[in-house]
C-alpha cells in the first residue's frame, strides 16, 4: 500500500502586502511544522515567485517611465498656466487696493522684518527689537526715495505704495545673466533690488553725455507672478532660474553665499505676503507637529510665543544689531542649507547661533523668537541626519560624517541608538542571505563570520565616531544583545536538532575561532557565548556520554581477551603489556571523547567532564568484573587483569596530566577516583584466588575420592601420589601467569590457605604429601597453612586409627617422613625451580 503525500505548503502572495508581515516569524513557523522536502519545493516556489515578481516589476518600471515622461510634460504646462492664473488674480487684487482708501497710521501692521529692525535708526541707538509705526513710515519713504534717485526709470515701472519697502538692497552684488541657449556664455552683469512687492533687476549703462555709468532698470518683475529654481551644480555653478510666463531667466552668482543670500531675502518676503497670518495657538501647535525631534527648550519657547502680547512693548537684550541681523536670517539660510544637503555649513551656522544666543543675559520676546527659530531648524537637521544614518545603503564615511554632526548638534544618544539599530538591522539582513545546504558546521561557520565580523566593525566605526565614555555601555549592550540574538540561532540549528556530538564541537570549535576577532579588537566575548550555552552544552554532554558508555559495554562483551600484538595507543610509547582489543577501543573512546570536548575546556564544564571521563573508566571496570567470574582459561585471566591493571596505572594518571595541563590546575577527582578502582582489582584478585583454588581441587587434587584409607602400612619406598604430583605441577603453572597486578608471594599464600582449609579428611599417604607439599613450597607456606595442616595430620590419624584398629604395623613418626619427603625432593624438586628460588 502506497503511503499518500502530504499536501504542499501553500504560497499566499497576499501576506507579503501586509505592513505589518514579520519575515522572522512566517519563516519560523514553515519550518517548524513541516518536513524537510515539503520547505525544499515551498522555497522553489518562492525562487519562482521572485523571479516573476521581479519580470513584472521591470515592465512596470518600463511602463511608468513613458507615464512619467507624459506627466512631466503636462506638469511644465499646467505650471505655466498656474503663473498665469496667479498674475491674473495679482492684477484683480492691485485693483482692489487702489479702491481702497489708505488707512490711518496707527492702524498700520507694524513689520518686524530682519531688514527693517538692521536699517532702524532708532534700534541701532537704544538695541530696541520693535519701532514706532511712525518712524517706520518714514524710514521707508526715505529708502524709497533714495532707491528713485540710484535707478533710472523705476517710478515709471511700479505703482506707487505706502507699504512698500526695500527688504535687500544689491547694488554692492553684481551677479550674471547666462543665456538659456549657451549655458557656457554671460549676456550681462545685474544687481537685484528686493522689494516688498517686486524683484528689480537693474544694469549699469554709461551715459553717452557725461560718461558716468548709471543704474536702469532691466527687469522689472512682480513676486506674486514669478517662480524662482535653485540650479544644481553641473555645467554651471551657483545658478538660478527666474520664471515667469511664458520666458525663463537664468543667473549666476559669483559664490554660493551670494546666491544663497539673494534666495533666502525672496523667500522671507513672499512668504510675508503669501502665507497667511495664523492664530499663535494653532502656530504652535502646527510647530510641534511638524518637528519630531523639537527639544523641551523649544516648546517652553514655543509656549512664550503663544502667550506673548501682541502690544507694543519696549524690552532690552544685550544682543549687537549685526548678530540680531544674522540670526534673523539663519532660519532662511539654514532652510536653504538643509534642503542643498550642505549639512557642514549648516551646523557650522548653527554652533555661531546658538554661542550669541548663549552669551545673551536678557530673556526677551525677541531672543525667544530667535531661540524656536533656531532649535525647530536644528531639529529639522537632526531628523534629516537621523533618517540618513539609519539607511541600510549609508557609508562608513557617511555614517561617520553625520554621527559628528549630530555630536555637535547634542543628540549623541540619538544617534548612538540609531546607528546601532542600523546596524542591527544589517546583521539580520546579512544572516537571512546565509544558506543552509545541510552542512551544520559551514552553516554555523559563515553565521559567526557575519556575526562577529559585523560587530568588529562597528567597535571599530564606534570608537573612531563616539569618544564620550559615556557611550560605552550603550554599546556593549548592543553586543550583548547581538551575541544573544546569535546564541539563539545557534542553539535552534545545533542543540534543538539533536546533532552529532562531533558536529557540536565543530561548530563551538569554529565559533571560538570567530571570537578571536573581536579579542583582537579588545572584545573577549567568549565567556559570554559559554555562558548563554552552558546548559545546553552540559545536556549535549550527556547524551554523549550516554552513548560513550554503550559503546564501552559493547566493546568488551565482544572482546575474547586475547593479547593484541603490538598495539600502539600513544604516539610517544609503544606498549608492550599484554592487552586485548577492548583497551584499545576504550583509548579510542576516551581520545574521541577529549576532542571532541577539548574545545569546551572552560571551568565551569569542569565537573561534567571530569566526572563522565570518571564515569567511563568505573564502566569499564565494573563490567571487566562482572565477566572476570566466568570461566576463563589462565590466559584470558591474566589479559582481563592486565586491562584492568593499564586502565587504572596507565591511562588514568595520563588522562589526569592532561586535562591538570587543559584547566591549569590539578585534578584530584581522578586520583580519588583511582582509588575506587585498585578495589575493583583487589576483588579479581579475591575472584581469582577461588577459582585457581576450585580448579585445583576440582581438576588435578580430588582429594576426596582419594583412597587414604589402606589398613597397611605405609612402606619405605613410598613416594607422593601422583595427584600431589599434578597438583603441584598446576601449581607451578599457576604461580608462572600470575598476573604482576596480583603480588605472586601473596596471591600463592591465598591460594596455598584455600587449597588447605579444603583438605580436612586424608590418611598417612595424604600425611606425606602433606609433608612433600609443604617442604616444596615452604616459601610460600603461611602460619595458617601450618595450623591448617596439622589440623589435616590429626583428624587423618584420628581416621585412620578408627578405622584400622586392627593393624598392627606401627605409625611412622616425624624423623620418617622427613627423610622419605627430603629423597623425594631430590629427585623432583628440580622441576619447580620457581618453588624453590621465589621469596
Amino acid at each position: 500500500m502506497s503511503k499518500s503525500k502530504a499536501a504542499p505548503i501553500p504560497l499566499d502572495m497576499t501576506k507579503f502586502d501586509d505592513e505589518e508581515f514579520n519575515s522572522d516569524s512566517y519563516v519560523y513557523g514553515i519550518l517548524a511544522t513541516n518536513a524537510e522536502d515539503d520547505i525544499k519545493n515551498f522555497f522553489t516556489l518562492l525562487e519562482a515567485a521572485r523571479e516573476s515578481a521581479a519580470s513584472v516589476l521591470q515592465k512596470n518600471v518600463y511602463r511608468n517611465y513613458t507615464e512619467f515622461v507624459t506627466i512631466s510634460k503636462e506638469i511644465s504646462k499646467l505650471e505655466s498656466d498656474m503663473l498665469t492664473l496667479r498674475g491674473l488674480l495679482n492684477e484683480l487684487r492691485d485693483v482692489n487696493e487702489i479702491l481702497r482708501p489708505d488707512e490711518p497710521v496707527e492702524q498700520i501692521a507694524l513689520d518686524v522684518s530682519p531688514v527693517a529692525t538692521e536699517l532702524s535708526p532708532t534700534e541701532k541707538k537704544e538695541g530696541m527689537p520693535f519701532v514706532r509705526p511712525q518712524e517706520m513710515l518714514d524710514f521707508r519713504k526715505m529708502q524709497m526715495e533714495k532707491l528713485f534717485d540710484l535707478i533710472e526709470g523705476v517710478q515709471k515701472m511700479i505703482p506707487e505704495s505706502s507699504s512698500r519697502y526695500l527688504a535687500r538692497d544689491g547694488s554692492k552684488t553684481q551677479y550674471w545673466e547666462v543665456n538659456p541657449s549657451n549655458i557656457g556664455g554671460k549676456k550681462q552683469c545685474v544687481h537685484f533690488f528686493v522689494l516688498s512687492d517686486y524683484l528689480l533687476v537693474t544694469t549699469k549703462k554709461k551715459s553717452l553725455i557725461s560718461g558716468k555709468s548709471k543704474m536702469t532698470v532691466d527687469k522689472c518683475l512682480k513676486l506674486s507672478e514669478i517662480a524662482i529654481i535653485d540650479m544644481k551644480d553641473s555645467e554651471i555653478t551657483n545658478a538660478f532660474k527666474i520664471m515667469r510666463h511664458p520666458n525663463t531667466f537664468v543667473y549666476r552668482a559669483e559664490s554660493p553665499e551670494d546666491k544663497r543670500s539673494l534666495l533666502a531675502a525672496i523667500k522671507r518676503v513672499t512668504d510675508a505676503f503669501l502665507v497667511p497670518k495664523k492664530e499663535p495657538e494653532k502656530e504652535t501647535k502646527e510647530l510641534r507637529s511638524s518637528t519630531p525631534l523639537l527639544t523641551a527648550q523649544s516648546e517652553a519657547i514655543a509656549e512664550t510665543v503663544a502667550a506673548a502680547p501682541t502690544k507694543i512693548a519696549v524690552v532690552k537684550d544685550s544682543i549687537s544689531m549685526p548678530d540680531a541681523q544674522f540670526l534673523f536670517e539663519l532660519p532662511d539660510e539654514l532652510d536653504v542649507l538643509i534642503a542643498h544637503r550642505e549639512f557642514d555649513n549648516a551646523v557650522a551656522l548653527m554652533e555661531r547661533g546658538r554661542s550669541i544666543l548663549v552669551s545673551n543675559s536678557v530673556e526677551t520676546p525677541r531672543v525667544q523668537i530667535m531661540k524656536y527659530n533656531l532649535e525647530d531648524r536644528i531639529s529639522r537637521l537632526a531628523s534629516t541626519l537621523c533618517g540618513d544614518l539609519s539607511s541600510p545603503i549609508c557609508t562608513k564615511k557617511q555614517g561617520q560624517a553625520n554621527i559628528a554632526l549630530l555630536v555637535k548638534l547634542g543628540f549623541g544618544k540619538e544617534a548612538r541608538d540609531i546607528f546601532l539599530t542600523s546596524r542591527t538591522k544589517a546583521i539580520h539582513h546579512h544572516i537571512r542571505l546565509l544558506k543552509m545546504d545541510g552542512e551544520v558546521a559551514s552553516y554555523v561557520s559563515d553565521l559567526a563570520d557575519v556575526v562577529f565580523q559585523m560587530i568588529r566593525n562597528t567597535c571599530d566605526w564606534y570608537k573612531v565616531s563616539f569618544h564620550d565614555s559615556t557611550m560605552a555601555s550603550g554599546f556593549m549592550t548592543w553586543v550583548r544583545g547581538e551575541i544573544i540574538y546569535f546564541s539563539e540561532i545557534f542553539r535552534r540549528h545545533v542543540f534543538y536538532e539533536l546533532q552529532e556530538f562531533s558536529v557540536i564541537s565543530d561548530c563551538l570549535h569554529r565559533t571560538m575561532e570567530n571570537c578571536e576577532l573581536l579579542r583582537e579588537a579588545g572584545l573577549d566575548l567568549s565567556f559570554l557565548i559559554e555562558q548563554l550555552l552552558l546548559d545546553d552544552v552540559k545536556e549535549a554532554i550527556n547524551r554523549h556520554s550516554k552513548l560513550c558508555r554503550d559503546k564501552i559495554i559493547e566493546c568488551i562483551n565482544t572482546d575474547n581477551f586475547s593479547q593484541v600484538s603490538n598495539p600502539k595507543l600513544f604516539e610517544d610509547a609503544e606498549l608492550s603489556k599484554p592487552i586485548s582489543q577492548s583497551v584499545c577501543d576504550f583509548y579510542e573512546i576516551l581520545m574521541t571523547f577529549g576532542s571532541n570536548v577539548g574545545v569546551l575546556m572552560s571551568i565551569a564544564l569542569y565537573d561534567k567532564i571530569v566526572t563522565s571521563l570518571a564515569d567511563f573508566f568505573s564502566c569499564y571496570l565494573d563490567r571487566s568484573l562482572e565477566l572476570f567470574q566466568n570461566q576463563w582459561t589462565p590466559s584470558q585471566y591474566n589479559t582481563m587483569v592486565f586491562n584492568a591493571d593499564f586502565v587504572v596505572n596507565d591511562l588514568v594518571p595520563r588522562v589526569s596530566t592532561q586535562l591538570a595541563a587543559r584547566f591549569e590546575r590539578a585534578i584530584p577527582e581522578l586520583e580519588n577516583h583511582r582509588q575506587y578502582l585498585q578495589n575493583v582489582i583487589r576483588k579479581m584478585n579475591i575472584i581469582y584466588i577461588k577459582q585457581m583454588i576450585a580448579r585445583l581441587i576440582g581438576e588435578f587434587f580430588k582429594f576426596q575420592v582419594l583412597d587414604y584409607t589402606s589398613g597397611g602400612g605405609i612402606l619405605d619406598t613410598a613416594k607422593p601420589s601422583s595427584d600431589m604430583i599434578k597438583l603441584c605441577e598446576e601449581s607451578h603453572k599457576i604461580l608462572q601467569h600470575i598476573p604482576p597486578a596480583f603480588k605472586a608471594s601473596e596471591t600463592m599464600k591465598a591460594i596455598v590457605e584455600g587449597l588447605f582449609e579444603l583438605m580436612l579428611e586424608s590418611v598417612q599417604q595424604f600425611i606425606l604429601d602433606m609433608h612433600f607439599f609443604l617442604q616444596l613450597a615452604r616459601p610460600f607456606i603461611s602460619e595458617k597453612s601450618t595450623s591448617s595442616a596439622h589440623q589435616i595430620c590429626e583428624k587423618a590419624l584420628r581416621s585412620f586409627v578408627s578405622q584400622n584398629s586392627g593393624v598392627t604395623a606401627p605409625l611412622k613418626g616425624g624423623e620418617w617422613y622427613d627423610a622419605r619427603v627430603k629423597a623425594s625432593m631430590q629427585q623432583t624438586a628440580k622441576s619447580f625451580p620457581e618453588f624453590t628460588t621465589t621469596k
